[in-house]
């Protein structure tokens, strides 16, 4: 993972299955990448990502925990971040969730080649878009929602809508995961490689999505 990402310069993410530490990971990427290599973390170098690094996530028992609990999102959020997936076999999202009643979401990936979303207590996996991903292909997930509505995109696009009612007490309070859904239980890993995860505290509009994806 590179460029924009949830901790900010000198904060810290861990890598929760081989208890990694990784500081200020954007100022010292060569570093954190051999530091996660040293534990047994596949990293991949990639000629087609604009930072050249990303991380590969086996689909089993690896992933980031950030330490960001999202309590922003009924005022506005967007979650950014690049994939290439090895499969699109059953539930592979990130994000955070807090069971309770109603359970309550912020995650993004995929159900099959369905996308995947959640937001506060709404979920949505009903929309196919394997017209538009591939196995081993790059592909910008990105997900917006703001005062009740969410729209996510695919390589800059729009492909799937929704709404949800926005409440402060339907924050999710578990810290959010990369490669995977964090709650009380890990669950849903991802199986590929993910680079440039970010996440906003106010929702992105078209045009600001776009210019994030081209920028890759």
């Amino acid at each position: 993972a590179s460029g924009q990402s949830a901790p900010s310069s000198g904060k810290e993410i861990t890598i929760d299955s081989n208890n990694v530490d990784v500081n200020d990971l954007n100022a010292t990427i060569r570093a954190s990448c051999a530091a996660l290599q040293s534990r047994g973390w596949e990293v991949v170098i990639n000629d087609s990502v604009v930072n050249e690094y990303s991380v590969n996530f086996n689909g089993t028992d690896e992933y980031v925990d950030t330490g960001l609990i999202p309590d922003f999102i009924h005022t506005g959020a967007t979650l950014s971040y690049w994939v290439k997936m090895d499969n699109f076999t059953g539930f592979q999202v990130m994000g955070c969730f807090t069971s309770g009643e109603p359970t309550t979401y912020f995650y993004l990936g995929f159900y099959g080649t369905n996308i995947n979303w959640g937001v506060h207590s709404t979920y949505k996996n009903s929309v196919d878009v394997s017209s538009y991903v591939s196995v081993g292909s790059w592909h910008h997930l990105c997900m917006v929602a703001t005062g009740g509505a969410v729209t996510v995109y695919i390589d800059g696009v729009s492909r799937d809508t929704g709404t949800y009612t926005p409440a402060e007490a339907s924050n999710p309070t578990s810290p959010l995961a990369i490669g995977a859904v964090a709650g009380p239980s890990i669950v849903d890993p991802m199986e590929g490689d993910i680079d440039e995860v970010a996440i906003w505290d106010e929702a992105l509009d078209a045009d600001a999505v776009a210019a994030v994806y081209n920028s890759s």
